[in-house]
């Protein structure tokens, strides 16, 4: 989770708020489609396997504990 938090307060443009693990990300607008873009790289780079955009369900990116309960659970990121 820390490296997943690192990588979401670097992307994000909105500087004046730190990302913890319940911050709204969608929601906010906090991602915008170019972070949404790294964060999917960076997804995908740590599960080993694509993420298929065109299923993507951008609910699953809600908070950074979506994300990790819906990606990265088993990796250990």
């Amino acid at each position: 989770m820390d490296d997943l938090l690192k990588l979401l307060n670097e992307i994000t443009t909105q500087k004046h708020e730190i990302i913890g693990p319940q911050t709204e990300l969608i929601m906010s607008g906090i991602l915008d489609s170019m972070n949404i873009a790294a964060l999917i790289a960076y997804i995908e780079t740590q599960t080993g396997k694509p993420l298929p955009i065109g299923d993507l369900d951008l609910m699953k990116l809600g908070t950074p504990d979506d994300i990790q309960r819906n990606f990265l659970q088993y990796e250990g990121a």
